[in-house]
């Protein structure tokens, strides 16, 4: 059980280290295919593009930020530190990083005119709250452990 558990987080640390290198050449070729797509579309403008790319950018900078700190996350679980101040820390951070990002959709759905942004907010609220939620839990179990490991 235990084996097959550190490969499951091992896979997922080189699946994501995957996703933060398909990030970064997105981020390079972000406005060649954002150009191509509205233009494929019949809908560009310069002032569209611009509004779209500044909203496309700001949520891709968070993304990978917290695609980073999983990453972070999942070395502190693999060297056997899951309930560590620092991946309290980590959580607050993807917490906080997740609810920028909804509020970047939440401001831009005038903008980009689609249910997908209300969906793309709607996810990065729960997620963000999710995180938050997760992080007072490892806080608390923290503080049992060392409470409990004082009372030994």
């Amino acid at each position: 059980m235990k084996f097959s558990r550190l490969i499951n987080s091992k896979l997922m640390e080189k699946i994501l280290y995957l996703i933060l290198i398909g990030g970064g050449i997105i981020f390079i070729t972000l406005p060649f295919c954002l150009k191509w797509y509205l233009e494929f579309s019949d809908i560009f403008t310069t002032p569209t593009y611009v509004k779209i790319l500044v909203i496309l950018y700001s949520s891709g900078i968070l993304a990978l930020g917290i695609v980073h700190f999983t990453i972070k996350l999942l070395k502190n679980v693999n060297q056997n530190k899951p309930f560590s101040q620092d991946n309290v820390k980590l959580l607050k951070y993807i917490s906080i990083f997740c609810l920028i990002i909804a509020v970047i959709y939440l401001i831009s759905i005038p903008i980009i005119k689609s249910v997908f942004t209300i969906i793309l907010f709607m996810i990065f609220t729960i997620m963000g709250f999710m995180c938050n939620v997760l992080s007072d839990l490892f806080h608390k179990a923290i503080e049992y452990k060392e409470e409990n490991e004082l009372t030994i």
